[in-house]
């Protein structure tokens, strides 16, 4: 008997809910947002140029199925926020051999994001000029305005919360654990081949990084018994990881229906 099994029942019983979840969240999401009144004619784009459909090639490298999708909160082209979700899950990978080597990860995620494009920077201060560390930050890295802005390009900020399972044993012994975490997410993404029909494949570079609440279960085989007996000594109930994690590291690509140019226009609309 796998100390395991319960813990890869439960996982898909959650995997399931959140599926229901994010179908019902996303269905009803452009009927609530739909409800505020656009005061000014602006530019728009095609419902269906809303939605993005996402992948991380780096996951699929860990052999760990997934897929994102992402929905423009307005179809105003000035708009530059969006909502999304995402589910990555490699099923159950235990092998035959004894002791089996496992490597079982589920992560769900609901993220916001923030898009900007670059522009170009009105004045330039000489590097012999000296100002404070605050005023450095805020003029030459939380800023928008480049020297060399790259037009083509929109990076994006956002923040996320989630929901996460493991249990991977490359040894004699494995870790599984669950928990829920929440953090901030950079990066940027590219055009990188265009349809005649109007839709995109970007190019997607960015991580995210926060802190988790989880478990850590330490198991071990164990050949007379033929099971993999916990370690108590070494396990910890749920509790708060005092250091920061990085959560995910993107090297995706995203299908879109409208192209990078039609979209995260610099620019504002009123809405009550």
């Amino acid at each position: 008997m796998y100390f395991k099994q319960k813990n890869i029942n439960n996982d898909t019983y959650i995997l399931k809910n959140l599926i229901i979840f994010f179908i019902v969240f996303f269905t009803c999401l452009p009927q609530m947002y739909a409800q505020k009144k656009v005061k000014e004619v602006v530019d728009t784009i095609p419902r269906i140029g809303q939605w993005n459909i996402r992948t991380n090639a780096f996951d699929w490298v860990l052999t760990i199925p997934n897929i994102a999708v992402e929905y423009d909160l307005s179809n105003n082209m000035h708009n530059k926020y969006t909502v999304g979700a995402q589910v990555k899950y490699n099923w159950n990978t235990t092998h035959k051999f004894k002791p089996g080597t496992v490597f079982n990860v589920l992560d769900a995620r609901v993220e916001g994001r923030y898009y900007f494009p670059t522009r170009n920077k009105q004045s330039y201060r000489p590097d012999s000029v000296k100002v404070s560390l605050w005023t450095r930050l805020r003029e030459d890295v939380f800023t928008d305005r480049w020297p060399e802005p790259r037009f083509w390009r929109r990076y994006y900020v956002g923040a996320y919360t989630n929901y996460a399972s493991y249990s991977i044993k490359l040894g004699k012994r494995g870790v599984q654990g669950s928990g829920f975490g929440f953090g901030v997410s950079y990066g940027f993404t590219t055009p990188l081949y265009s349809y005649p029909n109007g839709h995109v494949i970007d190019f997607e570079l960015g991580g995210s990084a926060g802190f988790m609440f989880a478990s850590r279960n330490v198991y071990e085989h164990d050949p007379e018994s033929d099971c993999y007996p916990l370690i108590k000594e070494k396990s910890k109930g749920m509790s708060l990881i005092p250091y920061p994690l990085i959560t995910d590291l993107r090297v995706a690509f995203v299908y879109r229906f409208t192209a990078l140019k039609n979209k995260y226009k610099v620019g504002n609309i009123n809405v009550e």
